[in-house]
């Protein structure tokens, strides 16, 4: 998680990431989202997936569908394939994704 949350700060001072405060904020949102879709099994809360695209598309790629950052691209595409069976890497993320939000939210506060 340490690892993690230092890379997501180091993104989110670097303007060129485009990684803001508004993207950490919503991604603690839809981690909230994910946590009741697991604990209700209610498909409701699958909303998450495709507000987590749109942004990522509206705020973190170039006009040309490209990341700003490939380290960024690993990330969030990891993030998109939470709740896939076998992803590996996301089934970590979704574990661990509140509390890494939560630490970057608190490690990018002055």
């Amino acid at each position: 998680i340490l690892k993690l949350k230092n890379l997501l700060v180091g993104w989110e001072k670097d303007d060129k990431n485009k990684v803001t405060q508004g993207v950490l904020r919503n991604m603690l949102t839809f981690s909230r989202i994910m946590q009741d879709f697991a604990e209700k099994n209610d498909t409701q809360y699958l909303m998450w997936h495709p507000k987590l695209n749109y942004m990522i598309n509206r705020l973190l790629k170039k006009s040309n569908s490209e990341y700003y950052n490939p380290e960024v691209e690993t990330f969030f595409e990891n993030a998109l394939k939470i709740n896939k069976k076998g992803s590996g890497d996301a089934e970590i993320l979704e574990k661990i994704l509140y509390p890494l939000i939560c630490e970057t939210i608190y490690g990018t506060r002055k």
